[in-house]
């Protein structure tokens, strides 16, 4: 299988978790003084999503070179 077939899955949810982590920019207004607002769960399981999938990236980019 081709770097790019076994890559796509984990580049297409890094974009996805990057994106969604973007918009949820618009839910800091929500946030009540020294609160965590309603953003910050999702923020951390994006942000975790996001190191996985570059952390997936990099294996299949280091097994296809060494392959």
């Amino acid at each position: 299988m081709t770097l790019v077939r076994r890559a796509a899955a984990p580049l297409l949810g890094l974009v996805a978790a990057l994106a969604l982590l973007a918009a949820s920019r618009e839910l800091d207004g929500f946030a009540r003084g020294d609160h965590l607002g309603p953003a910050f769960w999702p923020r951390l399981a994006l942000a975790g999503l996001a190191l996985t999938c570059l952390a997936r990236l990099l294996m299949e980019w280091r097994a296809h070179r060494t392959g």
